[in-house]
């Protein structure tokens, strides 16, 4: 275990992806942290197949409404990780993905 993963909000994802094996399957692990984790929690997901990347993952998230969206939605400030390295909303998701939200890391 990553000295990360002790302090995120966990969440395995399962979704249908057409390009995966023949059961059609794609695991993804979303980590929160910070205010986020706080407000989000983890639990278990199935995401659907359009659901291709970071920036979908972050939508289709935020479109529970609730907390979801005020964390999530459009206008928040929220960064993203693909596999521990930044990543822009356009980055493609594939089969064992870790994706990291956390909100703007300030200096002080």
């Amino acid at each position: 275990m990553s000295s990360h993963e002790g302090d995120a909000a966990r969440v395995q994802i399962a979704g249908a992806r057409s390009d995966l094996d023949a059961w059609g399957v794609m695991k993804i692990t979303v980590l929160f942290f910070a205010s986020l984790r706080e407000a989000l929690g983890s639990e278990r997901e199935e995401v659907p197949a359009q659901v291709a990347t970071v920036s979908a993952l972050r939508s289709w998230l935020a479109e529970r409404g609730g907390v979801w969206a005020d964390a999530l939605g459009p206008g928040r400030a929220v960064r993203a990780a693909l596999d521990q390295a930044m990543a822009q909303g356009d980055a493609l998701l594939h089969e064992g993905a870790e994706v990291a939200f956390f909100p703007p890391v300030t200096g002080g």
